[in-house]
């Protein structure tokens, strides 16, 4: 993640043994930018299956984009494309229709 003082935050997802446990990959770093006080600006999550596999890049899950929604809708996240290219767009292009815009402008 990329935060608007410039700050780039990373965190990972853990195995663990009870999947009912597991964190998506964003979560570490949206906590530490909660804890520093930071706007995070753009997000992206780059996973691979293996150390010889090819990297790919996974649009934020339904739960990653309600937690990114706390910075507005402006925020920036990298999508999964057909093309292999890297693309962000911002969190209303995301989800259009996001409930949060009947309570006020994010």
């Amino acid at each position: 993640m990329y935060t608007d003082r410039g700050s780039i935050l990373t965190s990972i997802a853990p195995e663990v043994i009870n999947a009912s446990s597991e964190l998506c990959i964003e979560t570490g770093a949206i906590c530490e930018a909660h804890k520093i006080n930071e706007q995070v600006t753009h997000s992206i999550c780059v996973v691979r299956d293996n150390d010889s596999s090819s990297f790919r890049v996974l649009t934020p899950c339904g739960i990653c984009q309600e937690r990114l929604f706390y910075w507005g809708r402006k925020v920036k996240a990298a999508i999964s494309n057909d093309n292999g290219e890297l693309v962000f767009k911002e969190l209303s292009e995301i989800q259009p229709y996001h409930w949060y815009s009947t309570f006020k402008e994010t």
